[in-house]
């Protein structure tokens, strides 16, 4: 007698609609990168500026970072699964052998994932670019050893200048009093000072959260992160003070919709110079001149021994307290981190992988050779 009670086998509706839908959502993401103004006006600075400032404001409610514990059920998620597979793969039983179905669960929910990255923040990768506004005819974003070596030691002097009368712990090495909720309005007020030219980065947004995972995220090479899932700002504490400022100012412009790092990098470098206080502007000046440095090292080891001779003792105490302290922290973690970092950058349309952090230097230098030919 035939079994009533069976059920009957659910078509696999909703992963075949989550296929789908990833491959709607890559597709329309590669056709609109070639229509950045069309991004801009109804994605970046539309329906997903208010989902970014509200998803903020929900996950501010949470005294705790909501985005690391998210990470941390997605890893152990992951761990999970594989077992699962792996355990399924060697089995004998072949009623248990539920090998595709593991793997097609793992899959659907990866896409799943993906889907919502790319609605909550991702085609902010191809909005356009930041000097697009302010560029003239000249549409290239080169510049020649003369240009960084004149960029560099302006830095220097500024770095030195403004280093003076800091505050300093035991050690001789820059300590700052604020906390980061302070620093955290600080630097709303240095967005808003370049808001006029930058008018898309305004809107309001909660504190940043200190990251619990914070000695962790060291070995991983993180100084901070911005949660798209969340709308969250994690910041790793363990960074030297002097760095902590740019770090968050960075991490605030992807909150703000940059996806590029050498963008967020350039607005951290022009939001903490345009805050009044020395603080905040050694911050950014630092995050400038590192930067600046590592590329004269590349082009021109020669002029960079010159220049390094020409830091003031706070400001070379600084530097090697900070090469210091992550050099501690250098290993396997950090290497295999900088790989995947690599691989999300390049397969998000940043080809030079994790340096194009330091591409900032490329539109620090033509930011301020734009604003030289409007002011002539």
């Amino acid at each position: 007698m035939k079994n009533i009670f069976v059920q009957k086998k659910r078509k696999p509706i909703f992963s075949i609609a989550i296929l789908i839908l990833s491959f709607l959502l890559i597709y329309i993401n590669m056709t609109l990168s070639k229509f950045p103004k069309i991004i801009d006006k109804f994605y970046s600075n539309g329906f997903n500026k208010f989902l970014r400032e509200n998803l903020n404001k929900t996950s501010s409610i949470m005294p705790f970072s909501l985005a690391e514990l998210l990470i941390l059920i997605f890893f152990v998620f992951l761990i999970v699964q594989i077992t699962r597979f792996v355990k399924s793969l060697f089995s004998k039983d072949k009623e248990n052998k539920n090998t595709f179905k593991i793997f097609k669960s793992t899959l659907i929910t990866l896409a799943s994932l993906y889907c919502i990255f790319l609605i909550v923040w991702g085609f902010n990768y191809n909005r356009s670019s930041l000097l697009d506004d302010l560029k003239t005819n000249d549409t290239s974003l080169s510049y020649n050893k003369s240009d960084l070596i004149n960029l560099c030691t302006a830095l220097i002097t500024d770095a030195n200048h403004l280093r003076e009368n800091l505050n300093e712990d035991e050690n001789k090495i820059f300590e700052s009093k604020k906390t980061l909720s302070e620093l955290s309005l600080d630097l709303k007020k240095g967005y808003n000072n370049i808001s006029n030219e930058f008018p898309f980065l305004d809107g309001f947004y909660n504190n940043p959260k200190k990251a619990m995972s914070s000695t962790l995220l060291s070995y991983m090479g993180i100084s901070g992160f911005y949660f798209p899932y969340t709308g969250e700002i994690n910041i790793n504490m363990n960074n030297s003070d002097f760095m902590i400022p740019s770090t968050l100012a960075h991490e605030i412009a992807h909150q703000k919709g940059i996806a590029k790092e050498d963008e967020a990098n350039f607005l951290a470098y022009l939001t903490c110079i345009n805050h009044p206080e020395d603080e905040i502007k050694y911050s950014g000046t630092m995050l400038a001149l590192i930067h600046s440095m590592n590329e004269l090292y590349e082009l021109d080891k020669e002029s960079y021994k010159n220049l390094v001779d020409t830091y003031s003792l706070k400001v070379s105490t600084d530097l090697k307290s900070h090469y210091e302290l992550w050099s501690s922290y250098s290993g396997p973690l950090d290497d295999l981190f900088t790989k995947y970092n690599n691989l999300f950058l390049a397969s998000n349309g940043q080809s030079e992988g994790v340096k194009s952090y330091s591409k900032m230097v490329d539109l620090v230098i033509n930011y301020n050779k734009l604003k030289e030919n409007k002011s002539n």
